[in-house]
């Protein structure tokens, strides 16, 4: 698992359908963390 952190979107970036992100969360098997060759992005609100 990898993680993230910046304050830009990232660059090229093209939203996909949500059910392209179909891969489980190791540690949460109710969450999906992404898929192939995707990643989920977040906005956290934390500064």
């Amino acid at each position: 698992i990898e993680c993230f952190c910046g304050i830009e979107e990232p660059a090229q970036i093209k939203r996909l359908p949500d059910s392209s992100c179909n891969m489980k969360c190791p540690g949460d098997l109710k969450q999906s963390c992404g898929g192939y060759l995707t990643i989920n992005v977040y906005k956290t609100g934390i500064k």
